[in-house]
């Protein structure tokens, strides 16, 4: 997929480390967000999920553990086109843990929520989200 090369020029050609919080236009239908937080407790686990565009969390620096809604979800706020995001509720979950480095791509089926701590809250600098727009033919 032409779209996933781009995102790995992207990180290839630049310096992730000092590229400030923003947004950053790859071409006219993608783009990257890179944002600084600091990783929480989970809470309320309310699960967002995509229709137009797949996310490809690339973390930038610290280390991020993301929870992957599975089986049952319960639509908890309805799809907004605009920020192309509806959340859910799930009954089950699995973790993943992002360092340093790697990525996780979550696409459109995918029901995802993440900045949760791996073991202490710390600040991360997240590539949030590279959105690669789908094409559908």
């Amino acid at each position: 997929m032409k779209e996933f090369r781009e995102v790995k020029d992207f990180i290839a050609s630049h310096d992730m480390k000092a590229l400030a919080c923003g947004r950053y236009d790859i071409d006219e239908n993608n783009y990257v967000k890179i944002s600084e937080l600091e990783t929480k407790q989970p809470g309320e686990l309310i699960f967002e999920k995509h229709e137009k565009y797949i996310d490809v969390h690339y973390l930038i620096e610290g280390d991020e553990r993301m929870l992957i809604g599975e089986g049952k979800a319960t639509l908890a706020k309805e799809y907004n086109e605009v920020k192309d995001c509806a959340f859910y509720t799930c009954e089950k979950y699995r973790e993943v843990i992002i360092r340093e480095g790697e990525s996780l791509v979550c696409d459109t089926d995918c029901l995802h929520v993440g900045a949760f701590v791996t073991d202490k809250p710390r600040k991360i600098k997240k590539k949030r989200q590279f959105e690669i727009e789908i094409k559908i033919f």
